[in-house]
């Protein structure tokens, strides 16, 4: 299949308390599900400098503060926020890198690493990954789980999707996938390693579905015994011969009569 172009340029900004080296984990995450799905996107790095002489929309320091309840940035908040930016006019994916931790009530969580909304924006947070030695490898894992949701997976009515309810609806059930869910930054570094040791990315049925391949499921099997069909049979004298015809069969069975 021939790379396609990402239809939105990603605009890609972080608060001035996440390292560029962190950043960087990130956006290559996007590019490896970029790169899987057959996309070539545009990115636009913001950094953490403002972008904007106003005081209002004008940096992710200023999205985080003003989404803060308690020590967390609340989704509900910072979904508004972003809903109602003025740069919301111009189609763009936001890939929006913050420091604070991010609470998930939503889906019944104290905490989430990543989560997306609308498919217009992903909120990120390195806040669970520090104090986790060579954590790069998670930051990658989980940037690249959080586009394959703007993407699309998983269909919670797949066969392989994960059953469990509750945040691990939308996941694949296959341990050795990034739309594994991940419950936690040591668990998302655990994963990225798991893949790179094994060579795996995306799951078969992740990749059908990615690329729009519709699932062929098992037809369920029956417990009543098979029905006997009994043919139908037509005689004409005229003709000396008999015609069989069978709701199976298309075409009628001829069955000449043997001479005595």
């Amino acid at each position: 299949m021939r790379t396609r172009e990402y239809p939105y340029p990603i605009y890609v900004a972080w608060t001035s308390g996440v390292e560029d080296w962190e950043a960087i984990q990130i956006i290559e995450g996007v590019k490896k599900m970029l790169e899987a799905a057959k996309y070539e996107a545009r990115f636009v790095i913001f950094g953490s400098s403002p972008w904007t002489e106003d005081e209002d929309y004008a940096s992710v320091d200023w999205y985080q503060s003003r989404s803060i309840i308690g020590n967390q940035i609340d989704t509900e908040r910072m979904d508004i926020l972003l809903a109602q930016e003025p740069w919301r006019k111009t189609d763009h994916l936001d890939l929006m890198i913050v420091d604070q931790d991010i609470e998930a009530r939503r889906v019944g969580c104290s905490f989430c690493l990543a989560y997306t909304s609308n498919k217009n924006w992903i909120v990120f947070s390195v806040y669970r990954f520090r104090g986790i030695s060579s954590y790069e490898k998670g930051l990658k894992t989980v940037a690249a789980h959080e586009f394959g949701h703007i993407l699309g997976l998983v269909d919670p009515l797949r066969v392989t999707a994960d059953r469990r309810g509750g945040h691990h609806a939308g996941h694949c059930a296959n341990e050795l996938c990034v739309m594994n869910q991940v419950e936690s930054g040591v668990h998302a570094v655990k994963l990225g390693k798991e893949l790179e040791k094994n060579h795996r990315f995306l799951c078969h049925d992740c990749t059908r579905e990615l690329f729009g391949i519709k699932e062929i499921r098992p037809l369920p099997k029956s417990t009543k015994p098979p029905v006997k069909v009994r043919p139908k049979i037509r005689v004409y004298p005229s003709k000396k011969k008999l015609i069989i015809v069978t709701p199976r069969r298309r075409d009628p069975i001829v069955v000449r009569p043997q001479k005595k």
